[in-house]
């Protein structure tokens, strides 16, 4: 008894100074011994994973931020965690990101939570990848999308008619570009938007992530209502994919494309690559991206567009919009929209500001050492094979050595200066460029073409050319810091107290 009784008081203190000593010897290994030790940045950091969680979960997505302030202590090349390498150098971009002949994995350690493994976005392998984003490159090339332009079109139609039954009430822009953008049920936006801010508590702990998905929804619900809306969203989409399949659904027949999942069915994919938790979980973030990413740039160029100072830029706007479109009622050639250099300096400030997304895009070298020359030392540094490193679009979006006056909208910027295309990175570039990309820029070009042909701002005065605008627009309790990311949740967050971009239409 005495034996057993020893067992069991003895046996927490030597799990703990097991788990003491495991940590002491990582730590120690981490610091000396890993092949990033060499690299400069905060030792913490190079330790142990719990700063970041720290800066990403304890304070609310602002370890982006730190790393930024971190550059300035340490240069252009940081180590910010145990097993990654974090590079604020433009330049050196196009290396990391390389093209389809360079092998580039993506790291689990990223893309493991949410469940979207089975999705091209999270797809870790490089040729993996490859042969799951080839059965989806026809429907996402730019010569599809020309031909999926008239639907689009009538949806930005749809969304101007909407406005004109608006009129004098509170419109939340960004929900009404993401049912535009969206043919899933609305409350997709919300949904998404609140599984996605959980992202960075459950990349550090990963345990969650599993209860999360063996937890029935009504115990869920009760432990984190966010997360459970979430993983509902997720049983939704599978559902409906399921129908599909089975062929209960059959409203793809009245459209004239097929559906991504039937390219997906109809490739040369072997059979593991069309059951349906994969298809389901490549619809998952085929549409969150689309719907999240493309809604809220067009929102922060909205707000631009129509805030206080910016009545001359809008009038600009509408005057090529009018030269270009004479007849608001005939249908839209995007070719010709793609010409006005105005209106796509106007998208390209959208994206810039709107960023789209600030999670880090890791990228994986398995079989090559990446050289890196530090510009202010001329120091060379080898990035082993199989380090995880990354840049930030954030940072390189505010840089002010790239652009002048960063924080301010400026379509003339890329007039000026085309150069500047090359640090446009909202959509990453490389092998796994965003794979909506031309979708994107033509729901951009159509809906915003479609709403400013038609629509003003009280203070514009009279125009150049024709005059059937159908109404103003003003926005409705909205400032500066409801477009301003101040936290980095996978995708871009304002301050908590945010009650959107809304705006009002008027006579």
């Amino acid at each position: 008894m005495m034996i057993d009784s020893l067992s069991y008081t003895t046996m927490p203190v030597v799990l703990l100074a097991g788990v003491v000593l495991y940590q002491l010897v990582a730590f120690t290994y981490r610091l000396f011994f890993s092949p990033l030790a060499k690299f400069p940045g905060q030792k913490i950091a190079g330790m142990t994973h719990w700063y970041e969680f720290y800066h990403d979960v304890i304070r609310r997505g602002q370890y982006t931020f730190h790393i930024r302030d971190m550059h300035k202590k340490y240069g252009p090349i940081l180590r910010i965690n145990p097993y990654e390498l974090h590079i604020s150098d433009p330049s050196f971009y196009n290396e990391v990101y390389a093209v389809q002949n360079r092998r580039r994995d993506r790291w689990e350690w990223s893309t493991r939570p949410g469940g979207f493994g089975g999705s091209v976005g999270g797809t870790n392998p490089h040729e993996l990848h490859r042969r799951r984003r080839a059965a989806l490159n026809p429907f996402f090339s730019k010569a599809n999308i020309r031909k999926l332009q008239h639907e689009i079109d009538q949806k930005a139609v749809q969304l101007v008619e909407r406005l004109e039954k608006e009129k004098d009430r509170v419109i939340k822009v960004n929900h009404a570009f993401a049912a535009l953008t969206n043919d899933f049920d609305p409350s997709f936006h919300d949904n998404f938007v609140a599984g996605v801010s959980c992202l960075n508590l459950l990349r550090h702990v990963f345990i969650l992530d599993r209860a999360a998905r063996a937890l029935p929804m009504q115990i869920l619900s009760k432990i984190s209502n966010v997360v459970a809306m979430f993983w509902q969203e997720k049983q939704t989409i599978t559902e409906e994919v399921r129908q599909i399949l089975n062929g209960t659904n059959k409203a793809y027949e009245e459209r004239p494309n097929r559906t991504i999942y039937h390219g997906i069915l109809e490739s040369k994919l072997p059979p593991e690559e069309k059951e349906l938790n994969r298809l389901a979980e490549e619809a998952q973030i085929t549409i969150g991206a689309g719907t999240l990413a493309t809604a809220w740039v067009m929102s922060v160029g909205m707000y631009h567009l129509l805030a206080p100072g910016s009545v001359s830029m809008l009038k600009t706007l509408r005057e090529e919009l009018q030269r270009a479109i004479p007849d608001p009622n005939e249908p839209i050639d995007l070719a010709a929209l793609e010409k006005l250099p105005y209106l796509t300096g106007v998208i390209k400030e959208c994206l810039r500001l709107g960023n789209g997304t600030t999670t880090r895009l890791q990228r994986i070298a398995p079989d090559e050492t990446l050289i890196y020359t530090d510009p202010n030392t001329g120091k060379v540094w080898d990035i082993p094979p199989g380090t995880p490193v990354s840049l930030s679009s954030l940072h390189i979006h505010h840089d002010e050595t790239i652009f002048a006056d960063p924080e301010s909208f400026r379509p003339e910027r890329w007039i000026e200066n085309p150069d500047l295309d090359r640090y446009l990175l909202t959509f990453s570039k490389g092998s796994r460029q965003c794979l909506g990309i031309h979708l994107a820029y033509a729901e951009m070009y159509i809906v915003l073409a479609r709403v400013f042909r038609l629509y003003g701002r009280k203070e514009e005065g009279p125009s150049k050319g024709a005059s059937d605008k159908l109404g103003n627009l003003e926005l409705f309790e909205t400032e500066l810091r409801d477009t301003v990311c101040v936290a980095d949740l996978v995708v871009p967050a304002v301050w908590e107290g945010t009650q959107g971009i809304r705006l009002k239409v008027t006579e």
